[in-house]
């Protein structure tokens, strides 16, 4: 039997060596694809440019129509206009809602979402809602009319298309007699995990929750609501 040469005995002894080695090695992971934060674009809450000194006039005031009351909503108009902007107060100024609407064709939508009480602070029906409502307008305080335009440019008469491109795709979409209602809820960054995914939907700054209801008639702005969750 031939025998190998030390030299060819040392070169295949190293190259076993070799191949053993690497058989030990552990396999290389799969490339695994990492998860970023999400990170959700910022929308700032639209309001009414009322001021702290336009409610002293109010500070815990009452106003009835029958046995209708309304507490803390402060109520302006623009008689020339026909349009009335209310606003609900909580702690510190603090502007819960705003309520903007024609004298003469106030949507059911937004009569029948304002918190309304009887003297005895019982909530009231629907029904009387909508027969006393209007007259809490004559306690309405007149004020100048750049009071009536949102901070983004919104105000009665603007297009459905207006609001699509400030607010985006709206979430519900309903008709009832005539009347188009747009609705949005965005989540706050008050209370957000930062993990949930919105689904290309904006983040609301400094916010515990924004949610905004607008009513069109021949598409054009008649009433909305904007809604801030008190944090």
């Amino acid at each position: 039997m031939n025998r190998l040469s030390p030299h060819l005995y040392i070169v295949l002894l190293c190259l076993g060596l070799s191949l053993h080695a690497r058989s030990q090695q552990p396999s290389s992971p799969r490339a695994t694809t990492k998860k970023t934060p999400h990170k959700p674009r910022i929308f700032v809450v639209d309001e009414f440019p009322v001021t702290d000194n336009m409610f002293n006039h109010c500070d815990g005031c009452a106003f009835s129509s029958g046995p209708v009351e309304s507490t803390d909503i402060v109520w302006f108009g623009d008689r020339q206009r026909s349009m009335t902007l209310a606003v609900e107060l909580y702690t510190d100024y603090f502007r819960n809602a705003f309520y903007l609407f024609r004298n003469d064709d106030i949507p059911t939508a937004i009569i029948d979402s304002m918190e309304l009480y009887t003297k005895s602070g019982d909530t009231v029906t629907r029904h009387q809602k909508r027969k006393y409502f209007r007259g809490l307008l004559r306690w309405a305080k007149p004020v100048a009319s750049k009071y009536f335009v949102s901070t983004k440019g919104i105000a009665l008469g603007d297009s459905t298309a207006k609001a699509i491109k400030i607010y985006g795709k709206p979430d519900h979409r309903t008709v009832s007699n005539g009347v188009i209602v747009f609705s949005w809820a965005f989540q706050g960054d008050g209370d957000y995990d930062g993990k949930t995914d919105l689904h290309g939907k904006p983040l609301a700054f400094d916010s515990f929750g924004h949610e905004i209801t607008m009513c069109f008639r021949s598409d054009r702005l008649i009433g909305l609501i904007y809604h801030n969750d008190i944090p």
